[in-house]
């Protein structure tokens, strides 16, 4: 596994050598013949349950796979948004503990994810809309959150160069997080998948599962005896398939699954059967 941090004195070594010294971020992992956890799907999902499962658990072993490349699917595709401006009490501390996240994340995995804290402004056209982010904004202060309601001149002021006048969607002003931001997914993914390496997570690319058996005696009254499957793809949240529950409700039809027990390699590259 990795061991080498990226630092300033690592780009300057590096420029004097003309870049002859960097190695791989990850592994590619050869499958083991079992894990404790197996995770389908390494976007940003997979990748950063895998990396807290083992900074959290360490000398488990936990495996990624993913069908295609690392940074290569939903992940490197979403919105760049990183905020928490919510107004349900549910919501509201949830995404702030990720806002919290957000904020430490590069220092954390030791990588550029290109996390930029400029600030996210929602903006009102009608008294409506005003009223609504009036809610928003002492929903957030409640629970803690920085949240600023601007008017038409303050929002002038921030972002001269918007059409303030147009007949149809005037700007009256804007609801305004200061902390929120962007960031670049792909590049998450990347540095999540290098961090979790670090720990000692194999991570598998180019194997797509396209089914998961059971070893004997089928799925009614069937129960894991040790790991857990997480199914953390095409973009939905990471679903922990846990003992004793029915697995086929978790999967929601989009993988054709039951539960595990142990993984393993077989045959094709694009194929992973669990027993």
């Amino acid at each position: 596994m990795q061991t080498d941090r990226y630092s300033l004195f690592a780009l300057l070594r590096e420029a004097m050598r003309g870049n002859t010294g960097w190695k791989p971020a990850w592994r590619k992992a050869t499958p083991a013949p079992t894990y404790d956890y197996v995770i389908v799907g390494g976007g940003g999902h997979g990748l950063a349950t895998a990396y807290y499962l083992a900074r959290r658990y360490g000398g488990k072993r936990i495996a990624v796979v993913e069908k295609g490349w690392i940074g290569g699917g939903n992940v490197g595709r979403n919105t760049t948004i990183v905020r928490s401006n919510y107004l349900l009490p549910g919501n509201e501390p949830f995404y702030e503990c990720a806002m919290k996240l957000w904020e430490g994340l590069e220092q954390d995995i030791n990588y550029n994810a290109m996390v930029s804290q400029r600030g996210v402004l929602n903006l009102f056209h009608n008294d409506a809309q005003r009223g609504a982010y009036i809610r928003r904004g002492n929903a957030m202060r409640l629970h803690g959150v920085d949240a600023e309601l601007l008017d038409a001149q303050a929002v002038r002021a921030m972002v001269p160069f918007l059409n303030f006048d147009d007949a149809r969607f005037p700007i009256r002003g804007g609801l305004l997080q200061r902390r929120g931001g962007t960031v670049r997914h792909d590049a998450v993914a990347w540095g999540y998948a290098r961090a979790a390496d670090r720990l000692g997570v194999d991570i598998i690319e180019n194997c797509e599962v396209t089914v998961f058996a059971l070893k004997a005696g089928g799925p009614w009254g069937w129960k894991p005896r040790a790991a857990l499957l997480a199914l953390a793809s095409w973009g939905w949240p990471v679903r922990v398939i846990p003992h004793g529950w029915r697995p086929w409700r978790a999967c929601a039809c989009r993988l054709k699954a039951m539960c595990c027990r142990r993984l393993s390699a077989k045959g094709s590259s694009r194929l992973l059967t669990v027993w």
